[in-house]
């Protein structure tokens, strides 16, 4: 269950951004021929339908149904009890409450005749859901509208931006508590980082270290106390108002301040370029890249659209090992050329 706080600020996500949302998607639509959309949420894949509605759960899962026009139709598998929290977060015009999504789905979606209704990641959603859905309207036509979903969030708008901007600064602020400073740094450090990304607002933040880069160069989440080793790396994970940025850091305890200093000014310089080969004494390994582009909140992508936010990894060698870097960016015109969030 998430532990953060999820709240809607009209300032930062106006209504009506969300209504430009929905009436570029519908467009989206209508050149596919489709009559309803769906998109599915639950605790690990928020990113869609909060891009759409605000709305995040705590828990449990829901389906957003879009029809062509007018707000969006929203149905959980939720108690009553939970409906004036999802108002004050979400942008619906209807909340249903109920144990069976595909029954309440067909009966919302009921037209008197066959219709064409696309899913995102349709072959991710839960089959009873599905076999509901089809049990109670045999005359749907279901088609996967994933690609029509990716290409529709591709390019980010100004709130996206912010947003995601925002959730970078979070997490550098936070990231700075992983510096060395006197004494071998210790585990609990990850509690500090918390604790800062989440009194900064943000409602989500998974942290992952390497604590010996000299030994191996992944990430994994650490399960209790231990002491890093001289060459260490933190990445944050971290969401607010429902969108996600990843940063990450190398660190070595044995090199003095200014060194350490002018690597990281040479990282984040390149943070926007692919070309990594100025580093100085380093070899460069492979860039991975990840950006939001369905329910999960970043998954990998071989080559951004232009405008989209996307996560750039890193990876670099040297004879102490590994170095790891994460860093948010925007996308140039031409899909390269990025710029820092």
């Amino acid at each position: 269950m998430r532990r953060g706080l999820l709240s809607w600020s009209e300032t930062e996500v106006p209504p009506a951004v969300l209504e430009d949302r929905l009436a570029r998607l519908r467009g989206h639509m209508a050149n596919e021929g489709l009559d309803a959309l769906l998109v599915y949420t639950n605790f690990p894949r928020p990113a869609a339908v909060s891009y759409l509605t605000h709305f995040v759960p705590y828990w449990s899962q829901g389906m957003l149904i879009v029809p062509p026009d007018g707000a969006p139709v929203l149905a959980v598998s939720l108690s009553k009890r939970v409906s004036n929290w999802i108002r004050e977060t979400a942008h619906v015009s209807e909340i249903i409450n109920t144990p069976n999504l595909g029954k309440e789905l067909a009966a919302n979606l009921k037209s008197g005749g066959h219709i064409r209704v696309g899913a995102v990641e349709l072959n991710r959603l839960p089959g009873a859901v599905i076999n509901g859905l089809e049990a109670e309207y045999p005359d749907i036509e279901l088609i996967d509208s994933t690609a029509l979903y990716q290409d529709f969030r591709a390019t980010a708008d100004e709130t996206e931006i912010a947003l995601s901007r925002r959730a970078a600064e979070i997490a550098r602020t936070a990231l700075a508590l992983a510096r060395p400073g006197g004494a071998p740094v210790q585990a609990d450090i990850l509690s500090a980082i918390e604790r800062s990304a989440r009194m900064a607002g943000c409602e989500e933040i998974l942290i992952d270290v390497a604590e010996d880069l000299a030994a191996d160069g992944r990430f994994r989440r650490l399960d209790g106390p231990t002491t890093f080793r001289d060459r260490y790396a933190v990445r944050l994970s971290v969401a607010y108002k429902g969108h996600w940025v990843r940063l990450a850091r190398s660190f070595d305890q044995r090199w003095p301040e200014d060194r350490a200093k002018e690597l990281e000014a040479h990282i984040a310089s390149a943070a926007g370029s692919a070309d990594t080969s100025g580093l100085p004494g380093f070899s460069t390994g492979p860039i991975g890249l990840e950006a939001c582009i369905g329910t999960l909140p970043l998954q990998s992508i071989i080559k951004p659209a232009a405008g989209q936010v996307v996560s750039v990894n890193r990876t670099w060698h040297d004879e102490g090992g590994a170095w790891l870097a994460s860093d948010p960016v925007l996308a140039g015109p031409d899909g390269k050329n990025a710029r820092p969030l």
